[in-house]
């Protein structure tokens, strides 16, 4: 895994406790009522996945945050 993984990782993680979201919340936020979304999110949050360019862009979306904080 990677330092930009890991800290994409804490960052998903932290931002969802954060704001109480659960999987499921974020899940449907990002990617609305699509099958398998909650698994999605787990999966990344466990660093079994590793999210596409897309599934970032997604997530940073709800956050309402840009990918500029993976350079820090």
């Amino acid at each position: 895994m990677t330092k930009s993984e890991e800290k994409f990782i804490s960052f998903i993680k932290f931002e969802r406790n954060r704001l109480g979201y659960s999987q499921q919340k974020l899940a449907e936020l990002a990617f609305g009522n699509i099958k398998n979304a909650k698994q999605r999110v787990s999966k990344i949050e466990r660093g079994l996945n590793s999210p596409t360019l897309e599934t970032i862009d997604k997530i940073l979306e709800v956050f309402n945050s840009e990918i500029d904080f993976l350079k820090k």
